[in-house]
């Protein structure tokens, strides 16, 4: 009787360890393949986000960032001449922010919105990949310190338009509603000098650029606090932050291949 009650304990015993063990081998599924949504990991799918953006959070509810970047990150104005896609704000929302910062746009083609809030207040010119130099712009907004790795990462952006430059590039049609042609303009060159001055600087991929310096942080910062038009107080120092100071080259170009307002 002891050996059949044995023999049967260990029959039970390896089908318990068989069923685990095919549980293991079985493909781990989704929540949209399968109805259990155990978050082993965080980065599993969003509904796993634990609110803490240093240990990484979710962007968007579609992209897994793996930290959070730092101040020193987010600060680090833009190269002098750099490339990358260009994006689009809706209708008016460009010169709403200018003016909600205080800025005029009335000397400048549109206002633009850069990664960095270090580059707010600057002046820039761009060049679409089919087109002539167009400028000045004045940047007026920056992307947001939890969103800058994404669209960087994810989109290649450099700079993000106002609509009636998107309008004047082809981008949009401006009716009722607006229709968007294509969300992005690849190889878009931004540069912080003047177009005849350009060939005097090289032209940096930024997102490479950027993501090559990207760090993130282990304990919360400081928010900065912004003073009009380009000061900042970031990690308890008020930094003033200026248009660079450019090197002139002998390289003049016609002035016919500028587009000033």
């Amino acid at each position: 009787m002891e050996r059949e009650l044995t023999y049967i304990n260990i029959v039970r015993l390896l089908f318990v360890l068989l069923v685990v063990s095919l549980s293991l081998l079985a493909p781990y599924n989704s929540p949209a393949e399968g109805a259990d949504k155990s978050c082993v990991h965080e980065y599993y799918w969003p509904e796993c986000d634990d609110g803490n953006p240093l240990n990484g959070y979710w962007a968007w509810n579609r992209h897994w960032i793996p930290g959070y970047v730092s101040n020193a990150t987010w600060f680090e104005p833009a190269p002098i001449v750099s490339q990358g896609n260009a994006t689009f704000y809706a209708p008016w929302v460009m010169e709403a922010t200018a003016e909600y910062r205080g800025f005029d746009l009335s000397n400048y083609i549109d206002g633009v919105a850069l990664m960095s809030p270090a580059d707010i207040g600057m002046e820039v010119w761009l060049k679409p990949p089919w087109g002539d130099w167009e400028g000045p712009f004045l940047v007026v907004d920056c992307a947001r310190r939890g969103d800058i790795w994404p669209v960087i990462n994810f989109y290649d952006e450099v700079v993000e338009l106002g609509f009636k430059t998107a309008e004047r590039w082809g981008m949009v049609e401006h009716h009722s509603p607006w229709r968007a042609i294509r969300w992005k303009e690849q190889g878009v060159i931004v540069s912080k000098a003047p177009p005849f001055m350009v060939y005097s600087y090289e032209i940096v991929d930024y997102p490479s650029w950027w993501l090559d310096r990207a760090e993130f942080v282990h304990r919360y910062e400081a928010r900065p606090i912004y003073r009009f038009p380009s000061t900042w107080r970031v990690n308890g120092e008020w930094i003033t932050f200026e248009q660079p100071q450019l090197r002139r080259h002998r390289t003049i170009l016609p002035s016919t291949q500028f587009h000033w307002r």
